[in-house]
């Protein structure tokens, strides 16, 4: 992004960040919670091997974060860090929306109704590694379209180095999110391809990769604090570890009929995240970006959508039963950065087809988007008062001898 831009959005990325942090900080659990919570707090504060692929860069981040001096060992830091690390999504994407072309206060208004949807919010006030994903995602996006924009090569080095960091993190979302980068970048690949061929180039993109790549070292531990498969000392140990061999993504009895039921979950659950009436001005803008975003970027916004929803669904065997529902829920947060993309190209359209006749929509649509989005989804994400893990887990341990 110019430097004069710049400066024109921090303002917004600023207003972006404080008041999600607030929101997050206001809802945020103050006990022990159910998903992997309880694993990536003791991890954080004990040590020790996350679940494969083992998420090294996000344990890494967590461990760093706990133990600084101004927290105790409560649940509270590990919560925050997943809450800074969403607010600073959710400003970043206010960056992605001004490269889109909406206007700035329509991208201030997106970034908080994305970080007020139902997957995204659920997962920013819980010690998970779901928000460093999408933040470092919307960093490789914004990357991306700038080096689109200006084929400026430090664009390209930056992103190899981001995209490293992101594999580190949570390589399986990023991976299903790359033919979306693909997408965005196509336009230019000469451009690419030339800037390859120098050796230089190339290898310092190699080792920029590399570097990103570095925090998977962490995982040999020849005797982990925690680890669910033991020590990591072979490199049988390594890929078998980062590959999730452990686990099985299939399911003895799953069919066809599985795979359709979850992918009928999907349209629901994509209709639901930013509120009923906010998913439906999604969907019709779904159909307005192949005429007003160039054919590679609407192509790219499908992709992204796709890529966590319906490609990964045709990927997993799961059941579908409550169970394997509450696993796949979080998968397509980065997908759902597509919903809010077409949702700003739909409120464009709406303002532009409104014109002078509708004066209090051209100046009230910004309030309108986070007004909906927040108090619909606001009554299920009150988790302050979430006690239930700590005190089921309390009611196991009293009963036993």
């Amino acid at each position: 992004m110019p430097p004069a831009l710049n400066r024109r959005i921090l303002p917004g990325m600023l207003i972006v960040f404080l008041l999600t942090l607030c929101l997050y900080l206001a809802t945020m659990p103050q006990t022990i919670t159910l998903e992997d919570a309880g694993l990536f707090q003791m991890i954080c504060h004990q040590g020790g091997i996350g679940h494969p692929p083992g998420y090294p860069l996000f344990i890494l981040s967590c461990q760093a974060f706990v133990n600084l001096p101004v927290f105790d060992q409560s649940v509270f830091a590990g919560n925050l860090m997943s809450a800074v690390f969403a607010s600073a999504a959710c400003a970043v994407l206010v960056i992605v929306m001004r490269q889109l072309q909406m206007p700035s206060l329509l991208s201030i208004a997106l970034a908080l109704v994305y970080g007020l949807s139902v997957t995204f919010w659920s997962q920013a006030i819980i010690v998970e590694v779901y928000s460093l994903a999408v933040l470092l995602f919307l960093v490789c996006l914004s990357l991306s379209l700038a080096y689109y924009k200006s084929e400026q090569s430090k664009y390209l080095l930056w992103l190899a180095l981001v995209y490293g960091l992101a594999l580190s993190n949570h390589w399986p979302l990023q991976a299903l999110g790359t033919l979306a980068l693909l997408a965005i970048l196509a336009p230019r690949i000469q451009s690419i391809v030339r800037f390859l061929l120098a050796p230089a180039n190339f290898l310092a993109i190699v080792a920029l990769v590399g570097l990103g790549l570095a925090p998977y070292l962490t995982l040999f531990q020849s005797s982990p604090e925690f680890s669910i498969y033991g020590p990591v000392e072979t490199g049988t140990d390594f890929l078998k570890y980062i590959t999730r061999a452990a686990y099985s993504d299939q399911g003895e009895l799953a069919g066809i009929s599985d795979k359709v039921s979850f992918q009928r979950w999907l349209v629901e659950q994509s209709a639901r995240e930013l509120t009923l009436p906010l998913g439906v001005l999604a969907g019709l803008g779904f159909l307005l970006s192949f005429k007003r975003l160039p054919r590679h970027l609407s192509v790219a916004l499908v992709l992204l959508y796709l890529g966590g929803t319906s490609i990964l669904n045709l990927m997993l065997g799961f059941e579908f039963t409550d169970l394997w529902v509450a696993v796949y829920e979080p998968y397509p947060v980065i997908s759902y950065l597509a919903l809010v993309v077409w949702l700003g190209i739909a409120v464009m359209w709406l303002i532009e087809w409104a014109g002078e006749g509708v004066p209090w929509l051209r100046r009230s649509y910004p309030v309108l988007l986070v007004a909906m989005v927040s108090l619909g989804n606001f009554p299920g994400f009150h988790y302050r008062d979430n006690d239930f893990a700590q005190v089921y887990g309390e009611l196991v341990l009293e009963s036993v001898p």
